[in-house]
């Protein structure tokens, strides 16, 4: 094969030291001109973005903040495996985990081209530290309400990653107050988690939302579980009897994530929302590093393709709950649950911009608690 013309050559060496220089090319689009002026200000701030030698190591480079003022998302780990079923322990892993593999993502979204960082002032809260009992689960859920009662009452949304499941029932409790506002519910899972007392304790890894129906944290006429299967399909007579919608994973994947996604957008319509995804949702195949891995789920391409479509939900805060990486030594789960994350994250930041009329605010990484 010949060598290349030296005149292409030099050609190519002037385009790339025409972007350095931030020079706009002539074929440049409208996404080229953002990410250009993204890049500059990131740079302005002293955020390394593009490497490992980074100055803040908040999820998705988010900065370390705790004050509230001024916030639009914050990001919270919850460190929690104390009622974990079995030996699977490792969870309370996750957050840590999910700060390492969400700098490899963030920036624009493929599809929608929406960066959250642009548009919303996001940050890491970082890990909430239980302190009311080292074994008592429920006081443990107490805390995170506790916690998730202030982000309601100051208008903050926020991403969670966990943690068990068990986490979710303190989430919304707080994301609720308590009550007084019941949220709609998407939850993608491949167990229902409608089951009763375990072991003589009402509040478990397998009862977290039949609790939050009990207390009126979710309106179970406006949920919707995606995902469920095998022996878990034995026991949705709650869920069934409340008026909770579910999806096997069968049908989901029969039926095809747009008609899946119709069937949330019927059930949660416009009314304020969460959304909940259990990292088992996914085939173990895809997702090793969950606390329960089963076989027959859906695959990470159709889970991305059905939150492309929950773009226009009212969403007011999301999860991913049991990612569990130290039951997968390859890593290929944090790298997936750090992508998934950054999904929902847009949802969400796509969800305040609207609320707000389409006014705007950037994350901003100079004011950040380092």
């Amino acid at each position: 094969m010949a060598r290349i013309d030296p005149k292409k050559l030099a050609r190519y060496c002037q385009i790339a030291n025409d972007l350095d220089a931030g020079k706009s090319l002539r074929d440049s689009n409208d996404r080229d001109e953002k990410a250009r002026a993204f890049q500059a200000r990131l740079y302005k701030e002293g955020v390394d973005y593009s490497s490992g030698n980074f100055r803040t190591t908040g999820m998705y480079r988010f900065p370390h903040q705790k004050s509230l003022q001024n916030v639009d998302i914050a990001c919270v780990g919850l460190p929690l495996d104390r009622g974990v079923p079995f030996d699977r322990v490792g969870t309370r892993q996750g957050p840590q985990a999910l700060r390492y593999w969400s700098n490899s993502e963030g920036g624009f979204h493929e599809t929608s081209g929406f960066n959250v960082m642009e548009n919303c002032s996001v940050i890491d809260w970082g890990d909430l530290s239980f302190a009311k009992s080292g074994f008592d689960l429920s006081a443990n859920i107490d805390e995170i309400a506790d916690l998730y009662l202030g982000f309601q009452e100051a208008g903050v949304s926020v991403f969670s990653i966990g943690g068990e499941h068990t986490c979710t029932l303190g989430i919304l409790k707080g994301l609720s107050g308590n009550g007084e506002n019941p949220l709609s519910l998407i939850q993608l899972d491949a167990h229902h988690d409608t089951l009763g007392t375990m072991n003589g304790s009402l509040i478990n890894d397998g009862s977290v939302f039949r609790v939050a129906v009990m207390n009126g944290y979710i309106d179970p006429e406006k949920t919707i579980q995606i995902g469920v299967r095998g022996r878990n399909l034995m026991g949705l007579e709650f869920a069934k009897t409340v008026g909770i919608t579910t999806i096997t994973a069968r049908a989901a994947q029969e039926q095809g994530m747009a008609s899946v996604a119709e069937k949330v957008h019927e059930i949660v319509g416009d009314s304020p929302s969460y959304l909940s995804i259990c990292s088992d949702v996914f085939d173990v195949s895809v997702m090793p590093g969950t606390t329960l891995p089963s076989a027959f789920g859906l695959m990470s391409r159709e889970v991305r393709d059905l939150l492309d479509q929950l773009h226009s939900v009212n969403l007011f805060g999301a999860d991913l709950m049991e990612f569990s990486p130290v039951h997968d030594p390859t890593a290929s789960s944090g790298a997936l649950a750090a992508a998934i994350g950054y999904e929902l994250l847009t949802i969400l930041g796509i969800s305040v911009c609207r609320r707000n009329s389409g006014t705007t605010r950037q994350t901003v990484w100079n004011k950040a608690e380092v």
